[in-house]
């Protein structure tokens, strides 16, 4: 069998450069959120769920944005409830559904957290708004790649440029 091309190879590595950065950044990024989440006293799990718990959401909502199932979401929103970060309520206009909403100490958490978290990232320090919206656009390209079917409530359609989601109201 002949040997690979040059160009075949170097793509080759070219990817797997990518690979080994994707990897180191999610590995950066998970040890970031660790260190904050056991400073605070929560688990990952709840770390997660303040993160998407952004307003008011059904049960189901909550469980299609954390990319999980109900199981795992009733013990996200135990764990919330537990520490007086969340509350169920019914909701009004299905008394058979519960609706998930963050406490006032549940969203000033929440938004300390991601303070934290997000200016202490690499991009939001190495890259100008620019770069950031670039990759932005890129990671979204990518998520949309893996999700054919347009299921990923994150990358569905238009989404708002980094300048933009500063005008987005949050809980």
């Amino acid at each position: 069998m002949p040997d690979r091309s040059r160009e075949e190879r170097l793509d080759g590595e070219l990817n797997i450069c990518i690979m080994d950065g994707l990897a180191e950044l999610v590995k950066r990024a998970a040890a970031l959120g660790q260190a904050l989440a056991q400073r605070y006293g929560l688990s990952m799990t709840d770390l997660a769920g303040l993160h998407k718990l952004e307003g008011p959401m059904t049960m189901k909502e909550l469980g299609l944005r954390m990319h999980c199932d109900p199981s795992f979401v009733t013990m996200v929103a135990n764990g919330l409830e537990k520490r007086g970060l969340a509350r169920r309520e019914t909701s009004e206009r299905d008394k058979r559904i519960k609706v998930m909403r963050l406490t006032d100490e549940g969203v000033a958490l929440r938004d300390r957290l991601e303070e934290e978290f997000s200016t202490r990232m690499p991009w939001a320090t190495a890259l100008g708004d620019e770069e950031r919206n670039c990759l932005l656009t890129i990671l979204r390209k990518l998520a949309a790649a893996t999700d054919p079917g347009g299921t990923s409530p994150d990358c569905t359609g238009a989404e708002p440029t980094v300048s933009q989601l500063a005008d987005v109201p949050r809980q």
